[in-house]
């Protein structure tokens, strides 16, 4: 082989090698710059939903009816580098296999009167005192929430915070918190009641 010849191909391969560096330098700095942007702007995660008190069985107004109140703690965690606001939210209620959906728009409590779901009705969900609620930088928070809705009076349901009853079903709760950056953050779903149908 010619030197000329051993030359070039060296130089080749220096230069496809420099090329294949470059590439993998472009990704890791790309990498670099998501990280970084990550760290700085807002990344609300919700961490889980407990409850927070006892129930609460208020008499309504109709003597056929009674309200029952779930008080929940909502725990969030704000994983960047900037503040932001939950500026709405929608939440998913749901009982057996069917499910009512209550959103809102700047207000802290969204109720649905028309949906129905077995028995239970006029359910609504609060959120907060007010909105916007501001969550600081890296800033870890409970939020209170209640959940709420109208059970016949007549009907002998069983309302259990955790049932070994086999009959019983959970009434369940996810939260769809959206935030002023733009971003929604969803719960898993955390059970507010397990109710045993009547006999």
């Amino acid at each position: 082989m010619k030197k000329e010849t051993v030359i070039s191909l060296l130089s080749l391969l220096v230069a496809i090698f420099a090329v294949i560096y470059s590439m993998e330098a472009n990704d890791i700095a790309k990498k670099a710059n998501e990280i970084a942007l990550r760290q700085v702007s807002a990344q609300v995660l919700i961490l889980d939903v407990s409850h927070a008190d006892e129930f609460i069985v208020d008499l309504d107004p109709e003597p056929s009816t009674i309200t029952m109140i779930c008080p929940l703690n909502i725990h969030l965690k704000n994983l960047g580098g900037e503040s932001t606001a939950i500026t709405e939210f929608k939440a998913v209620i749901s009982y057996g296999d069917s499910e009512v959906e209550l959103s809102t728009d700047g207000d802290n409590t969204a109720s649905n009167n028309e949906a129905v779901l077995s028995d239970f009705k006029n359910f609504y969900v609060s959120l907060g005192d007010s909105i916007p609620i501001t969550i600081g930088s890296e800033e870890d928070i409970l939020i209170p929430s209640s959940v709420g809705f109208a059970s016949p009076a007549d009907k002998n349901y069983q309302f259990y915070a955790s049932a070994d009853d086999p009959k019983a079903i959970p009434l369940g709760i996810r939260y769809f918190i959206t935030f002023s950056n733009g971003k929604t953050s969803s719960s898993e779903k955390a059970v507010c009641y397990d109710i045993a149908p009547p006999e």
